[in-house]
């Protein structure tokens, strides 16, 4: 009802919430992680269960509602204390439209009929924090988190080692959103973005994203770098947006479920105000 998972690789399964938010199960010989908690509405906890018994680690890629809207249901996430303030800070009513409105975009057809109290509590206490390049043993399977910062500054890619396969999250997707006050300037994630290609895209062959896919071929790093580019040398197509009410732009036209009319794969919606590095 509130949840559909699937197994993707031998050892990993995405569990996908009600708002379309991707979770990921990871399942070591010894351990399991579970990366992100989706929005909250109903029990992820429950779901985990059906699909293993082993001691589990949580591990949140980043502050947003929803990624962590459901950590209530566990003791312990592990997250970044630059997105502590994010993730204590989540309100249950936003939370809760939120939901309601991706719902009502991926079911059409479908009436919403949940309440508030379908909702876990909000977590404002109880996350661990990582303090970098944290390694995490699951028994035959390594979990090596990677610090990608920009759609906020608490941001995590996950690198399942032995598999060759990173977890983006919503740090680098087909449409990455730059706009919160939470978000780097256009040219600090592109600085990002670059250093992590130059020392960890060697790591890895695959790619798998918290909305959409899961997968996406690894090209995608490329893509929102050039497009970073062009925001900075101002030859983007800069078509002002409000989204969740903040002002913002979109680098490329784009359309239903906010994908490019040109066709093509990869945008940035961005803060006009904070393209390039203010110096004083």
């Amino acid at each position: 009802m509130y949840f559909n998972y699937k197994k993707i690789l031998p050892d990993v399964y995405s569990i996908t919430d009600i708002a379309g938010t991707n979770c990921f199960l990871i399942l070591g010989k010894k351990k399991a992680a579970l990366i992100d908690t989706g929005i909250g509405l109903g029990s992820l906890k429950s779901c985990v269960q059906e699909i293993t018994d082993l001691p589990l680690i949580v591990i949140g890629t980043h502050g947003h509602l929803d990624h962590l809207g459901g950590a209530g249901e566990f003791d312990q996430v592990y997250l970044n204390p630059l997105d502590f303030t994010l993730a204590c800070g989540i309100n249950a009513r936003s939370r809760y439209d939120y939901a309601k409105a991706n719902y009502e975009i991926i079911n059409p057809q479908k009436k919403w009929t949940f309440e508030m109290s379908d909702f876990q509590r909000v977590k404002t206490s109880g996350y661990v924090p990582l303090n970098g390049r944290e390694i995490f043993d699951l028994g035959g399977i390594t979990l090596r988190l990677l610090p990608m910062p920009g759609h906020t500054q608490g941001s995590e890619t996950i690198l399942l080692e032995e598999a060759r396969t990173v977890i983006f999250g919503d740090a680098c997707n087909p449409g990455v959103f730059l706009f919160g006050d939470e978000s780097s300037p256009v040219e600090v994630y592109m600085h990002t973005l670059e250093t992590y290609k130059r020392d960890y895209e060697s790591l890895y062959d695959k790619v798998m994203l918290s909305h959409g896919g899961p997968f996406i071929d690894k090209s995608i790093l490329d893509v929102i770098i050039d497009i970073c580019k062009e925001i900075i040398a101002g030859a983007d197509e800069h078509i002002p947006d409000i989204i969740f009410g903040q002002k913002a732009c979109s680098a490329k036209r784009i359309g239903a479920f906010g994908k490019r009319l040109d066709g093509k794969i990869g945008n940035i919606l961005y803060n006009p105000d904070k393209i390039k590095v203010q110096i004083n």
